[in-house]
């Protein structure tokens, strides 16, 4: 048994680590308050849910220097209607961007967000610290926020 420990911890990337890491905190938060929490334990957590090819080349020439960091398609609902449309929530360095097909429809500095985290911690990774995971938590309901607007 202790073989087999040792071969698995010396096997595993660095990449692994931190998503064990991740998935630990997350489950001291999440344990027994969501029920869909046991399905996801085996899931790994995916850097972005939009790949840099999906993004028209207008919009990420004009992005590309703040430095992507997540991107989710999310869909907007008109006040009048409720007509559904498509969109993308890009989160960068800096801000979070919903984008339409060729431009830019709005953008939020992480810098005039108030509250606890107010640059929305340092984005060098995925880091494994309570902080940052709040953080993420913070930036998930601020996706909430923009697609309900």
């Amino acid at each position: 048994m202790r073989l087999m420990v040792r071969k698995y911890i010396r096997g595993i990337t660095a990449q692994q680590k931190a998503q064990l890491q991740l998935k630990g905190i997350t489950s001291v938060i999440f344990k027994g308050k969501k029920d869909s929490y046991p399905q996801s334990v085996s899931q790994p957590y995916v850097d972005t849910r939009i790949s840099e090819q999906d993004i028209n080349m207008k919009v990420l020439q004009m992005i590309r220097h703040e430095g992507i960091k997540y991107s989710i398609p999310i869909v907007k609902y008109d006040r009048n209607g409720f007509k559904a449309r498509p969109r993308q929530l890009i989160l960068t360095q800096t801000a979070a961007y919903v984008v339409d097909d060729a431009k830019i429809k709005q953008r939020v500095l992480y810098t005039t967000l108030k509250g606890e985290h107010p640059a929305c911690c340092e984005w060098d990774g995925w880091g494994s610290s309570l902080s940052d995971l709040s953080c993420k938590i913070d930036l998930i309901s601020m996706r909430r926020i923009l697609t309900s607007i």
